[in-house]
């Protein structure tokens, strides 16, 4: 193999990590912001509308709990 093709597979290799990286981020992003809704939810429901508030909950009723999403694997 030549250097350049031992470059290309490197930067490959290199740009799946990085995007599985970013995967793992974001996941952990939406679970916190799941996590800090729920925490928050008795708050931020009293200041909604009623029709506001009804679909709040039916996407809650929907999603589960959030111990119902898949855990973070360690790397």
């Amino acid at each position: 193999m030549s250097r350049a093709e031992s470059l290309r597979q490197q930067a490959k290799e290199l740009m799946e990590k990085a995007k599985k990286v970013e995967q793992e981020e974001r996941n952990h992003r939406i679970q916190q912001s799941g996590q800090w809704l729920e925490k928050n939810y008795a708050k931020i429901k009293d200041l909604l509308p009623e029709d506001l508030r009804k679909s709040l909950e039916k996407i809650f009723v929907k999603a589960g709990p959030p111990s119902a999403l898949p855990k973070k694997k360690k790397v």
